[in-house]
């Protein structure tokens, strides 16, 4: 049970993270780390302070994506990853034996491809990898390792939203 919760507290904190990097981003200004106050470990939070913060990530300069399924503009309001995906991170991820389990998931933003196509925008992701004890990303150590995915447990296997989730009520 306590696994359990302290994936849904990953799940639940890393999406607030990511929501909270795409508004500063789409915002197009000069932060500074003092701008964020002294970091925390997250907090849970309720869906209403959760569908707050979605709100005004939407009313902002959102990002915008093209929808696969009708080729319109959307705004990208997430992302969905499959909990199996996860828990291999944190409970079976290959670099254990190394590092131990890991103590935080660090989420990347990323761009699968690009296209030459200007109507269509880039397909964006989030890349999900496992951070140690000591604030270290658990990747393997040899170059060779890191160009072989049965070296590591990363995780970019995620779906845009929209289409792939139910929309925010």
């Amino acid at each position: 049970m306590k696994t359990k919760r302290r994936i849904v507290w990953i799940i639940k904190t890393s999406c607030i993270i990511i929501t909270s990097i795409v508004i500063l981003n789409s915002c197009r200004q000069n932060w500074t780390i003092e701008d964020f106050g002294p970091p925390d470990e997250g907090n849970l939070i309720s869906y209403n302070e959760a569908a707050s913060m979605m709100k005004v990530y939407s009313e902002s300069n959102p990002i915008h994506i093209t929808n696969i399924e009708n080729s319109k503009d959307s705004i990208l309001f997430g992302f969905k990853i499959k909990s199996n995906n996860l828990l291999d991170l944190i409970m079976k991820n290959k670099l254990e034996p190394e590092f131990g389990k890991p103590e935080e998931v660090v989420f990347y933003l990323g761009i699968n491809h690009s296209t030459t196509d200007a109507k269509i925008k880039p397909n964006y992701t989030l890349i999900a990898i496992g951070v140690d004890a000591n604030g270290m990303l658990l990747i393997p150590k040899t170059g060779a390792d890191r160009n072989d995915k049965t070296q590591s447990t990363i995780v970019d296997k995620v779906m845009t939203c929209p289409p792939f989730c139910p929309e925010p009520q």
